[in-house]
């Protein structure tokens, strides 16, 4: 007889059991943001709504309340991204070479990594450059991630010096290199760079909590968190509706939060699998 093995057959049932446990917080929002007040109540397995309805999301734009925060996160993702992309990558570049002190510049770097001045002294130097309730508090502060910066300077320094010396020999200066000649060559770790600060940028919230009073200057992620904590149609700003609960206008703004992200990870996500190895030492 041939003997059967059961480890495959448990191996898939496990994966596809933890795949669904996790998908289904993710279906019960999108599911309650389109039920109906009585049914809402009814129903404690939400599986799908028997008379689906969009009146929840009608609710929410019809408000205009997510519209500062949206056309903030636009701005701050992608002006953001460009500016610590392009800040990043000329650190790194700069420190992948060796000149005097260029060691214990690295280590200061480094040190910002596990030690800071806290959140008052942040607070003051923020208040006296101007930033409290400026769109730039989001970007200038954030410019270049210590992690990022490592990474593309590990990256940087692979590159083979014989084709710097052979550009050198053709009159190009560091400058010249450094756009003509690295960064070309450098597509996808800048491709994943940037996908990593345009995620950060996107989820951005401390910041929004701390230094943003202006509530058409606050984030998504912020906005989500005071209509997720409200626990009246008042607190939340939305007229009462008789035909959608409010547990179900919060699940509606959630959807909306994270549908962008949600869309474009899916095409993006070959990068972050590939950020996992770039500028890794190869065996």
């Amino acid at each position: 007889m041939k003997r059967v093995n059961i480890f495959p057959i448990v191996n898939h049932f496990f994966f596809v059991l933890l795949c669904l446990i996790m998908v289904y917080p993710f279906w019960y929002t999108l599911v309650g943001s389109m039920m109906k007040y009585e049914e809402y109540f009814a129903k404690t397995l939400f599986i799908w709504p028997s008379s689906p309805t969009l009146e929840a999301y009608r609710l929410v734009l019809r408000t205009g309340l997510i519209y500062g925060p949206m056309r903030t996160n636009l701005i701050i993702t992608s002006f953001g991204t460009a500016y610590s992309l392009l800040f990043t990558a000329f650190c790194a570049y700069g420190l992948s070479k060796k000149f005097p002190g260029s060691r214990f510049i690295m280590l200061m770097i480094v040190f910002t990594m596990f030690f800071s001045g806290g959140l008052i002294p942040q607070y003051i130097l923020y208040r006296r450059l101007g930033l409290l309730n400026n769109i730039l508090v989001y970007i200038l502060p954030s410019s270049i991630n210590t992690f990022n910066l490592i990474v593309t300077r590990t990256y940087f320094q692979g590159f083979l010096p014989d084709i710097e010396e052979a550009a050198r020999i053709d009159g190009c200066n560091a400058f010249s290199i450094f756009f003509r000649i690295v960064l070309p060559l450098s597509g996808p770790m800048l491709a994943t760079i940037g996908l990593f600060y345009a995620v950060s940028y996107w989820n951005m919230f401390f910041t929004s909590v701390f230094f943003i009073t202006n509530n058409n200057l606050r984030t998504l992620s912020d906005f989500l968190y005071r209509i997720v904590r409200a626990t009246e149609a008042e607190d939340l700003g939305y007229y009462v509706s008789k035909v959608v609960s409010i547990a179900s206008v919060k699940m509606a703004t959630t959807m909306l939060v994270i549908a962008p992200i949600l869309i474009v990870y899916p095409f993006l996500q070959k990068y972050f699998v590939k950020g996992a190895t770039i500028g890794a030492v190869k065996g």
